[in-house]
């Protein structure tokens, strides 16, 4: 199963920029039921982008395609992941089927002038659109920003993929996904809330710890398992205090907004009033304003 390899990294690649920029520190919300396994990619994506992708999924792989669909309905969460697995299993078929390819892709524009200025752009075969110059000069920028904020917060992390920028383009597209997955709600909250950026920092060394000593756990002789249970119940205790304090920090948030909203109702109730004060004056005056424009017979 052959798949242009223009379509599929516009795919990719709106994947990518979805799970960096999707999940904002204003839209994210933390769930209801307590959980120490929160994490989430960037959701949800474009309807348009969703609707193509299994339209097209539907002429290749039906079962999957009708599976997802399902699951789009039944459980969005869920729909989101397996959205996202599929997604990356067919960037690795691609790659497998097309190992010649080098260099990165350019997209071509594509439809009638008029057609330019739109965020999405129909191509020939009608199965898939792509997006449009503008769509694609964001996404470039957004790509950009995000290797800058690693630059500054995970230096060796961004040398690392620069290192394979130029010279394998594929590894550096499976290695930024992965990036953005471990970091891109990091970037994201940092622009609107740094203290929380913070703290989702912290919690990422805490969980490599975690899984640090999970694994010594596996290998370690009964000796040694008494000591690592409670470095493992050290650091998730102290994850559990990064959560609760996770949580305080949205809670001050939604406090915030309630505190803007109030502003705007009272603001807009004495708008209001002024204008129901002022009805008789504002009547008049359209009045005027309305037989000014009555048109006069032109003797000249």
């Amino acid at each position: 199963m052959k798949m242009e390899f223009g379509k599929i990294f516009t795919v990719i690649f709106l994947a990518v920029s979805t799970a960096i920029f999707a999940a904002s520190a204003q839209d994210y919300t933390a769930s209801e039921q307590f959980s120490f396994d929160d994490d989430q990619t960037g959701w949800p994506m474009p309807d348009e982008m969703i609707e193509n992708f299994l339209n097209r999924l539907r002429n290749e792989d039906p079962n999957t395609a009708d599976r997802l669909a399902k699951l789009r309905e039944d459980n969005p969460e869920m729909f989101a992941k397996e959205f996202h697995k599929v997604m990356r299993e067919k960037w690795s078929q691609m790659q497998k089927e097309q190992p010649q390819w080098r260099g990165r892709p350019k997209l071509q524009q594509r439809g009638d002038e008029q057609s330019q200025g739109r965020r999405w752009q129909m191509s020939p075969d009608g199965q898939m659109p792509g997006p449009g110059p503008e769509r694609m000069a964001q996404m470039r920028q957004k790509h950009e920003e995000y290797i800058q904020w690693l630059a500054v917060n995970y230096p060796q992390d961004a040398n690392d993929l620069e290192q394979i920028r130029e010279n394998n383009p594929e590894l550096y597209m499976r290695r930024l996904m992965q990036s953005i997955r471990r970091y891109g709600r990091i970037a994201e909250t940092a622009k609107t809330n740094p203290q929380l950026a913070e703290v989702l920092k912290q919690d990422i060394i805490l969980k490599d710890s975690r899984d640090q000593v999970l694994k010594k756990l596996r290998t370690s002789d009964e000796s040694r398992k008494e000591a690592l249970v409670k470095e493992l119940t050290q650091i998730t205790s102290e994850r559990f205090d990064l959560i609760i304090k996770r949580k305080q920090i949205q809670h001050q948030q939604l406090l915030d907004r309630l505190e803007g909203l109030k502003e705007q109702i009272k603001n807009s109730e004495e708008q209001v009033n002024q204008w129901q004060a002022a009805k008789d004056v504002k009547v008049n005056e359209r009045v005027k304003e309305l037989l000014s424009r009555t048109e006069k017979f032109e003797w000249d």
